[in-house]
């Protein structure tokens, strides 16, 4: 899946389930080549569209969980841009939405995702 905007879109809908997963694997990867795909579903406009779908959506667990998941992919990474993404993350409202998703669905799928141990 190319990223695109009107790709990122059905991350929006409840149902888009697959978009979301779709990002998660195009954006994985710890190699140069999967620190490129992030980036560029960064500049795309993935980090504000996942984090709109999990505003617009509190209440949709599988919105939730696999919007973390790919909202953790596009924003991984050490290094200047990796930071920079976590950064604009912030800034659109993704620590405020993960918060409220992990209060909403305490017993749910959300936390399995921020309860795993590296």
């Amino acid at each position: 899946m190319p990223c695109s905007l009107g790709n990122l879109r059905e991350l929006h809908k409840p149902g888009g389930g697959r978009a979301r997963a779709r990002l998660c694997n195009v954006c994985s990867g710890t190699d140069g080549a999967g620190r490129a795909r992030e980036q560029r579903a960064a500049a795309a406009g993935a980090i504000e569209a996942i984090v709109a779908a999990l505003q617009a959506h509190p209440q949709e667990v599988e919105v939730q969980a696999e919007g973390h998941r790919a909202l953790g992919n596009v924003c991984s990474g050490t290094d200047a841009a990796g930071h920079a993404r976590s950064q604009r993350a912030a800034e659109a409202g993704a620590i405020e939405a993960v918060v409220a998703a992990m209060q909403a669905h305490p017993q749910e799928e959300v936390q399995e995702f921020y309860n795993k141990t590296p």
